[in-house]
Order: structure tokens, then C-alpha cells, then sequence
């Protein structure tokens, strides 16, 4: 289709909207009686007498029987009369609400304005025919603080949540995903106390392709310490080794040395890790089997380093000694083909591991790594 006839055609549906929703609020609102000409006035100021003027009047609807509802009740409790709520329709003699709740609806319509189907778009929204106005009420509220939260994020999270963004949801599931994105904010905050390499490497392990704010919340709760939150102790690794396939297998001042044998052991004991086979892929199984050896890996802990620090915690991955038990070189090269064994917090990884290792285990570093870090061998 040409670019002027699609121009046509949302002039006409502009056109047809603006024919179709003066008379509906006409017909349903001011010709009836159930709103006196002074709210039309009022509405009419608010929408300029737009698309928007019959579900405007829909809300200033909603709001007044609200208020008459309010009313009855604050009687009740003055008189100490019995009140009931029903869902009858009342009209008033002084319909025109207060100042205060006017402006509030004037910036729904705005919201109206600014809606957006294809970004978190409301569930059952039509200008025309509104079956839950009070919902729609209560979704564009919390769709207006949604937006304004998900500007704190980075511009990769708008590309990489398209599904999410583009989901309808109910009042109630705007409201729930309100709560979630504010609790996720508060832990994504924390990154603002790395340093911008280590930030970014953290953003993009995050905001993959298609992610939901529900894994970005599992993220969180996996990997509190990598984002700068609760303290990670020797006390803490003992306590994962008791429930999960953790293993304790060298301790020597402030250095420990974990076997894990799980992905779910990496994952608990890995909470600082930005390691491949740690998070976000629903192949994690295979991809422990490839990035493990005999289904183990080897994390080193440095308590001496924070524990934001990326010295704080390596993994190894692989081998460091052969068949003979002689010491395996490994190269730049390898660095490029993605076969070293050592990485750090910061997903690093070091053709020489042995430099590493010398500095974080002493002089005895050899003796460590062929009795400690053997991988069952």
C-alpha cells in the first residue's frame, strides 16, 4: 500500500472516531440526563471534543460514582447507619467533581493521547466500547509509572524485550508488573558502583534477546553479589555445600577452593559469575556438559579481594595437567578459540592460568592444583 493511501486511511479513521464518539457521549451521558450540560462543558475543555470524548466521559463517569459511593459511606459512619455497596448507577444534582479529581482525569486523557498498542498495550482496550472502565482506569495509571520506570533502564532493554513490552495485561497485571520493575530497579541500581567495563559486561549478560522482566528478576536473586548486594562469606559457601552439589575441597587462610558438579551448584555457588553456563539459557544442561570437565568445575574464592571486586572468584574450566600429570600450555591462540580454563568475575579468561594461580595459591601451587583441582582424575 502507498504511503498516501495509508495517510488516507487513518485520516478517514481519525475522521470516523471523531464522528462516533461525540454522539455516543451524547447519547449515553448528556441526552439521557446522567451528566448535566455544565460536565459536558468540562469535558469538552479536556478533549477539545477529539476521539477521546466518550471514554473520557466513560471515566468522569466511573470517578462520579465513585465519589457518590464515598459519600453514602462517610454518611453511614456519621449516622451509624448499616451501608451496602451495590453496583446501581446514581445520578447527582451536583455532578461536577472536584478540582483535584478533574486534573486526574485530564492526565488519563493525556495517557489516552500517548497511547501506544505495541507498548504494553492494556488488555480489552477499545475507545469505542469499554466493558471495565474502572480496569482501564487502574491499567493506565500504572501503565503511565511502567513507562517512566523503564526509561531508568538501558536502550538495549527496549530492543530486547519487545515480547514483554508488547503483552496486553489487566489492571491488575499492570499493577503487578509495576511492583516487579520498581523491585528489579532497586537491584539494577546497585550496578551504578562498578566501574563502566564490568557495568556493561553485566548489561548485556542480562538484557538478552527476548528477555522478560521475570528472568531479569530470577538474574537478580541469582546474582545479588555480582550487582553489589548481600555479603559473600565463607560462612555462605558452607551453607550451599550442605544443599547442593557443592564440595569444599581446600581452604588455607582466605583462599577456598569449591568443587561443583552441577549447574545448579554453579548457580548458587557463581551468584558473582557472569559464566555462560551460569544463567539465562534454556540449554543449561548442555551447556554444562560443554563448558565442564568430567562434569566438574573448580571455583577459587579470594576473601581477601570485596567481593565485587573481579579477583574475588575464578572458575576453571579445564584441565591443567595431562595424562602424564605434566602442566598444559596454553596460548594466546587459545584465548581466541575460547579453550582457556581460567576465567574471572568479569568473564576474563587467561592464556597463562599459572601466573594466576601462583599469586592467589604461593609456592605450593603445583601440589594444589594436581591433588585439588584435578577433576577427578
Amino acid at each position: 500500500m502507498e504511503a498516501k493511501q495509508i495517510i488516507r486511511n487513518l485520516i478517514r479513521e481519525s475522521i470516523s472516531n471523531l464522528l462516533e464518539n461525540a454522539p455516543l457521549a451524547d447519547k449515553i451521558y448528556f441526552n439521557t440526563g446522567k451528566l448535566s450540560p455544565r460536565v459536558k462543558e468540562i469535558i469538552e475543555r479536556i478533549t477539545g471534543k477529539d476521539n477521546y470524548m466518550k471514554i473520557v466521559t466513560d471515566i468522569y463517569w466511573n470517578y462520579l460514582q465513585q465519589s457518590i459511593k464515598n459519600g453514602k459511606w462517610a454518611l453511614s459512619v456519621l449516622d451509624g447507619s448499616d451501608y451496602e455497596e451495590d453496583d446501581k448507577e446514581e445520578t447527582s444534582e451536583n455532578d461536577v467533581l472536584h478540582i483535584d479529581t478533574l486534573r486526574e482525569i485530564k492526565g488519563l486523557y493525556e495517557e489516552l493521547k500517548n497511547y501506544n498498542k505495541n507498548v504494553f498495550p492494556i488488555e480489552g482496550f477499545d475507545l469505542l466500547h469499554i466493558e471495565d472502565v474502572g480496569n482501564i482506569i487502574w491499567a493506565l495509571k500504572q501503565r503511565k509509572k511502567i513507562l517512566e520506570e523503564f526509561k531508568k533502564l538501558p536502550s538495549v532493554a527496549g530492543r530486547n524485550m519487545k515480547a514483554d513490552i508488547r503483552q496486553e495485561r489487566s489492571g491488575y497485571e499492570m499493577n503487578r508488573y509495576r511492583d516487579r520493575l520498581e523491585y528489579f530497579l532497586g537491584h539494577f541500581s546497585l550496578l551504578g558502583n562498578r566501574n563502566d567495563e564490568l557495568k556493561q559486561k553485566i548489561i548485556n549478560k542480562m538484557f538478552k534477546t527476548n528477555i522478560t522482566l521475570e528472568q531479569l528478576l530470577d538474574f537478580v536473586e541469582e546474582k545479588r553479589n555480582l550487582l553489589g548486594g548481600a555479603e559473600f562469606t565463607k560462612e555462605k559457601i558452607r551453607e550451599i555445600a550442605e544443599t547442593e552439589d557443592v564440595e569444599i575441597v581446600y581452604e588455607q587462610g582466605n583462599i577456598m577452593i569449591v568443587e561443583v558438579s552441577s549447574p545448579n551448584g554453579i548457580k548458587a555457588v557463581g551468584c558473582n559469575s557472569l559464566w555462560c553456563f551460569t544463567y539465562g539459557n534454556d540449554r543449561i544442561y548442555d551447556n554444562w556438559s560443554t563448558y565442564s570437565t568430567n562434569y566438574r568445575v573448580y571455583v577459587i574464592i579470594d576473601f581477601a579481594q570485596p567481593t565485587d571486586d573481579s579477583e574475588f572468584m575464578y572458575v576453571l574450566i579445564r584441565q591443567l595437567t595431562d595424562d602424564n600429570n605434566r602442566f598444559i600450555k596454553y596460548s594466546e591462540e587459545d584465548v581466541d578459540n575460547g579453550k582457556t580454563p581460567l576465567f574471572n568475575m568479569s568473564n576474563e579468561n587467561y592464556y597463562d592460568p599459572y601466573s594466576v594461580l601462583s599469586q592467589k595459591l604461593g609456592v605450593n601451587y603445583k601440589k594444589i592444583i594436581r591433588k585439588y583441582l584435578n577433576f577427578g582424575y
